[in-house]
């Protein structure tokens, strides 16, 4: 009994199981990878702008401690030195902006990169779950 055989009989068994046509269950099937695949492009997407407004309140944020600093320094209140203590850590701030930015990129490129695999060949994805129940 080739592959095939089996394949088409373990979907009208799952078909008649669910009380449809293995026609009926096939295109559900095929359907359903379809949504699966936009809801990780929309995942993909969304770790994009997550990351985008992340940074841009790295940014804002970094900005305000400057503004403070060099407030502070027109005062002289303070005899610390906030603006040496920021540059010492400046390169270590770049090293985990690069990191997290890093991990995002890479995050939402495999979303997005499976998200439209599903979208553009759910038929493969479709087959592959009822290969899986085979096994």
């Amino acid at each position: 009994m080739n592959v095939s055989t089996q394949v088409a009989e373990l979907l009208d068994v799952l078909a008649a199981r669910f009380g449809t046509t293995a026609e009926y269950l096939w295109a559900t099937m095929v359907r359903h990878h379809v949504i699966e695949g936009w809801l990780q492009v929309a995942a993909g997407g969304g770790l994009i702008l997550g990351g985008l407004v992340a940074g841009g309140f790295a940014y804002r944020a970094h900005q305000a401690v400057r503004r403070l600093i060099d407030l502070g320094r027109g005062t002289g209140e303070t005899g610390y030195s906030w603006d040496a203590r920021l540059r010492d850590t400046k390169g270590c701030r770049t090293f985990l902006l690069c990191v997290f930015g890093g991990l995002v990129l890479i995050g939402s490129g495999i979303a997005l990169t499976a998200g439209l695999q599903q979208i553009l060949i759910p038929e493969y994805y479709a087959l592959q779950e009822i290969l899986r129940v085979l096994q």
